[in-house]
């Protein structure tokens, strides 16, 4: 109970911590994620959002009390604030010039598709099986988003470009 209690509360923490560093980037004057982007490559950033989301995730999975609830959801700022940003960069970077929109929208669909597929399954999980197990499979499916992630960043530093986009062309 003291868990439910609190969840509006950790929401609330999960969107300030997503906007301080997203508010960073959108802001013409900020040039924190600037310098994020000057001593770290694009893809390493993608790389540390990926663990961040595994980080949150499995912190809000194993949350036994409010604070590590908290915790978790505060998690938000190594995660989608970093990974949202890195995403449109490494576009950038490795589409041919004139088509990182394309690149960029295709990943925007993914992630839309995606949501609306775990809002579906984490819904039935949710009512069939209860949250723990919904946390379980979403911690899974968050891990194996991680790797992909990696490995995909792997290939590409292959030059391997061509044959993960030949879709596009």
């Amino acid at each position: 109970p003291t868990l439910q209690r609190n969840i509006g509360t950790s929401l609330n923490l999960w969107v300030v911590a997503h906007l301080i560093l997203l508010w960073n980037v959108l802001c013409k004057h900020s040039q924190i994620y600037v310098l994020f982007l000057k001593k770290f490559k694009s893809s390493t950033l993608l790389r540390f959002g990926a663990v961040g989301f595994v980080i949150k995730v499995g912190l809000i999975l194993i949350a036994g009390s409010v604070p590590m609830l908290y915790l978790g959801n505060a998690m938000q700022i190594i995660s989608l604030s970093f990974f949202l940003p890195a995403m449109v960069v490494f576009t950038k970077e490795i589409m041919k010039k004139g088509e990182a929109v394309k690149g960029q929208a295709f990943y925007v669909a993914c992630t839309s598709v995606s949501g609306i597929f775990a809002n579906l399954f984490g819904g039935m999980l949710l009512d069939n099986l209860g949250a723990k197990a919904m946390l379980g499979v979403a911690f899974t499916t968050t891990v194996i988003g991680a790797v992909i992630v990696f490995i995909s960043i792997s290939i590409l530093n292959r030059n391997m470009v061509s044959q993960l986009f030949v879709f596009y062309y």
